[in-house]
């Protein structure tokens, strides 16, 4: 009997491979589906574009920030100063209710 060792990251995938492939085995013994190309375990582990990834999220984080503070201005109805209710409202200001700071 031979015994085979593998690194710990070869058995972790070697394990998924089997599990995934038991999980299908009964879903394969019914489908008409075929094999096109067969399972090739890379020699070298797939390298990690950082400068990339780093860009992209850089620029989906500064999007989401420009469309959200525009979503909220847009959905703002305030009403701030006496000209704006004279501009949007078209009626005269009767009187301003002034904006008190207490003290402590």
């Amino acid at each position: 009997m031979k015994i085979l060792s593998f690194s710990p990251k070869v058995s972790i995938y070697l394990c998924h491979i089997i599990r995934i492939w038991l999980c299908c085995l009964p879903a394969l013994a019914f489908s008409q589906s075929n094999v096109i190309d067969r399972l090739v375990i890379p020699g070298y582990p797939v390298p990690v574009n950082t400068a990339r990834n780093l860009t992209l999220a850089l620029m989906f984080g500064l999007g989401m920030g420009f469309g959200i503070s525009l979503v909220l201005e847009y959905a703002d109805n305030t009403i701030r100063s006496q000209e704006e209710v004279t501009t949007h409202l078209k009626i005269p200001v009767m009187g301003v209710v002034p904006d008190f700071k207490m003290a402590g």
